[in-house]
């Protein structure tokens, strides 16, 4: 058992982990067994005569103790030291006995004697005794010395015994196992080679033992069956490599006609046809031309006979050998594929002259996608220009505010919008963002109508339109009849927030509909940013209430905050807020706790850039299906030591 144990450990030292067989672990496991089975009955009888002996012990030591008061008696009653120490000298003698000690009547010591100082198992003391009077004491001490030689000997014969054994179960179970199992699996295995090697015709021999019969049976049918597979393989090779070769020539086709005359040569390769045509659907002007092919070449056809040439080609043919095969795009029927033989067509050329005609039914689908794909890349390009011409950049409003923007559409052009209007007499700045419903080319329409508005407003106040467009609430207002208008009966509603930043009187504005509240950070003692929502000045969604579209009058709402020196506005969509991470936590908390560690001195590009970075970390492996847009104001110093007036905003 042991020199197995060793064995195994320096074949893993040497090579990892050793080869193991069938043979191998049931001598392994046999062995194991054999040694556990012993070590349990050895242990048992162990305990069992230990403890056995040790009971003999106690009566045998009992017995000695007695027979030696009895004996000392006369010795000690005369005081006859010499026969004392011959009688003591022979119970010593006693491979139980360790030492002796006798006592007179008055406790003085008469003889101690030891013969080993070992550790005694049993101490017994008696009193000697003539005539029924007390003449003196004896103690004897007795040890288990010999009990556990004996042990000790039982235990090795017991290993002797164990090693044997295993060995006997290693030896003998390797030469079973080699004869009646080992040398059966490995002619398997050899039969198992010869056919992974390709040679199905093989046959496995058969086998004496039933259950390896059944194996070689088994593999036997196995191989039948791949040669019969292997048979059909080769012979639909060829038409797979004619149907490849279809594939390709037929999507290169660069318009429908082509596609068409490929379609049918490579028909007349797949299926050895004897005629091939194709007819058009009713309308003409909407289908390509009819076209024949027959023993190889297409036949040139005049416009006018090309369906009477076809008909009389296709009528020598019996009906059960004239097949048709409809061809269809999109929308529409484009024609069909007429096929002639001289014989009855058989299941799997149908089948893979369906695939050649699904296939072509793709070709023609692409053609129209590649087209109308074309059409929409330049659209899209035209409207992705336009509006990104009407966001704002950081170069904007440079001499009164700190301006940090970022915009990212989910397609390539989108809903979410940002304007910025400075007064004429510079002392006034607005601020608009808006969220039309969803993403793509209409919103993106809405979006330059209102920037087309807003830039319309900016005119005239540039002009001297000094009432005009001063309270958001009212920019609020013309922008709904925008989204009405142009969003006509689509139903399509737009956010907006509109605010106003007075520089000169440090207030801020703000009248909102429906989008996400505006943020001012505020200078605090704690050298930080103290941040607020700014929830007043609520309106209803744009386009999806009459009344503040203006075809019934409403009363305006405005709310009026301060904002101090050194505040920042931060104004976003909800796109940014509720992206998600790859666990599913939108980044609503994250970005609240990003701009809380905002210290006073950063720039507003700086916070727009640690705010972006922190959503592109959160959204790494999850997902953003919606515009993004972020805006952050704040004023320059020369907006700050503007000097305030008493007149009061008429905002």
């Amino acid at each position: 058992m042991i020199q197995q144990l060793i064995a195994r450990v320096t074949l893993l030292a040497k090579f990892g982990r050793p080869e193991r067989t069938v043979a191998g672990d049931l001598g392994f496991g046999l062995s194991v067994l054999v040694t556990v089975a012993f070590l349990v009955l050895g242990t048992v009888n162990f305990f069992y005569s230990y403890n056995r002996d040790l009971q003999n012990l106690d009566g045998k030591a009992g017995e000695l103790i007695q027979s030696a008061t009895e004996v000392l008696a006369s010795p000690v009653w005369n005081i006859d030291d010499r026969e004392i120490q011959r009688i003591i000298g022979v119970f010593l003698q006693s491979d139980i006995i360790t030492a002796a000690k006798l006592l007179d009547e008055r406790g003085q010591v008469m003889l101690e004697r030891w013969k080993s100082h070992e550790t005694p198992r049993i101490t017994l003391t008696r009193p000697v005794e003539r005539n029924g009077a007390v003449i003196g004491q004896l103690t004897l001490l007795f040890t288990d010395a010999a009990i556990r030689d004996k042990q000790a000997g039982t235990i090795a014969f017991l290993g002797i015994a164990l090693a044997l054994a295993i060995t006997a179960v290693n030896l003998g179970t390797r030469r079973l196992m080699q004869r009646y199992l080992r040398d059966p699996l490995d002619r398997l295995i050899r039969g198992l080679d010869v056919i992974a090697g390709g040679d199905y015709r093989f046959q496995l021999p058969d086998a004496t033992q039933e259950e390896v019969h059944r194996i070689n049976k088994s593999v036997n049918s196995m191989a039948r069956e791949l040669s019969a597979r292997e048979t059909a393989l080769q012979d639909n090779r060829q038409r797979l490599e004619i149907l490849n070769s279809a594939i390709m020539e037929i999507f290169s086709g660069h318009d429908t006609q082509s596609l068409i005359d490929q379609a049918l040569r490579s028909t007349m390769r797949l299926t050895n046809a004897q005629s091939a045509a194709f007819v058009p659907a009713d309308d003409p002007a909407e289908t390509p031309h009819p076209r024949l092919l027959a023993n190889g070449h297409m036949i040139d056809l005049q416009p006018a006979l090309a369906l009477t040439a076809i008909e009389q080609n296709f009528s020598e043919l019996p009906k059960s050998c004239v097949h048709r095969f409809p061809l269809k795009s999109r929308h529409r029927h484009v024609g069909d594929f007429l096929l002639g033989f001289d014989a009855p067509l058989e299941p799997q050329v149908h089948a893979l002259m369906k695939s050649l005609t699904s296939l072509a039914t793709v070709a023609l689908i692409r053609q129209s996608f590649i087209r109308e794909s074309a059409f929409m890349t330049a659209e899209l390009k035209v409207a992705e220009s336009v509006q990104r011409a009407t966001l704002p950049g950081q170069k904007l409003s440079r001499l009164r505010a700190d301006v940090g923007f970022h915009y990212e559409p989910v397609l390539r052009v989108g809903g979410d919008w940002t304007n910025i209007i400075e007064h004429t007499d510079e002392k006034a700045l607005y601020v608009l963002m808006g969220d039309v419903t969803g993403h793509g080319i209409a919103q993106s329409m809405i979006t330059a109508a209102v920037s087309g508005a807003l830039e319309s407003l900016q005119g005239l106040m540039a002009m001297g339109g000094a009432n005009t467009g001063q309270k958001p609430s009212d920019i609020l207002q013309l922008i709904s009849r925008i989204v009405d208008k142009v969003g006509g009966d689509s139903n399509m509603q737009m956010t907006c927030v509109a605010v106003k930043l007075d520089f000169r009187n440090h207030t801020v504005t703000v009248a909102n509909a429906g989008h996400q509240f505006p943020i001012l950070l505020e200078p605090a003692k704690s050298n930080r940013l103290k941040v607020r929502a700014l929830t007043g000045g609520l309106l209803p969604i744009l386009g999806m209430n009459l009344t503040f579209s203006g075809r019934r009058p409403m009363p305006a709402k405005d709310a009026v905050f301060p904002f101090p020196a050194g505040s920042r506005l931060v104004l976003f969509t909800d796109g940014l807020v509720d992206a998600r991470s790859s666990a599913g936590k939108t980044f609503h908390r994250q970005f609240i706790r990003q701009i809380s560690k905002i210290e006073p001195e950063i720039n507003s590009a700086t916070i727009t850039s640690e705010i972006i970075s922190a959503f592109r970390k959160h959204t790494r492996g999850g997902s953003v299906k919606d515009d993004v847009c972020l805006l952050v104001l704040g004023s320059t110093a020369s907006a700050d030591t503007t000097e305030p007036t008493d007149q009061a905003d008429p905002a």
